[in-house]
């Protein structure tokens, strides 16, 4: 049974993050992830801008929203 069904071919995964230290980086520990937002569309643009307006209104657009993952299903 599959977790979840789209009716769209496209899907978007877009992490907020809060800054911990000085500065973001590719270290863990520099951030705190505070959101996961996703984005159903035709397609990949689409799917990702509604994943990133999503993200960008939580905790009042204090997040730093970042791309995780995007993937389009067979037709």
């Amino acid at each position: 049974m599959p977790m979840a069904e789209f009716t769209e071919t496209c899907a978007a995964v877009v992490e907020g993050i809060r800054r911990v230290g000085l500065f973001i980086t590719s270290d863990p520990n520099t951030y705190r992830v505070q959101a996961i937002t996703h984005g159903v569309a035709s397609n990949p643009a689409d799917a990702q801008e509604v994943a990133m307006r999503d993200c960008g209104e939580r905790e009042g657009g204090r997040l730093t929203c970042r791309l995780r993952q995007q993937a389009c299903g067979a037709r």
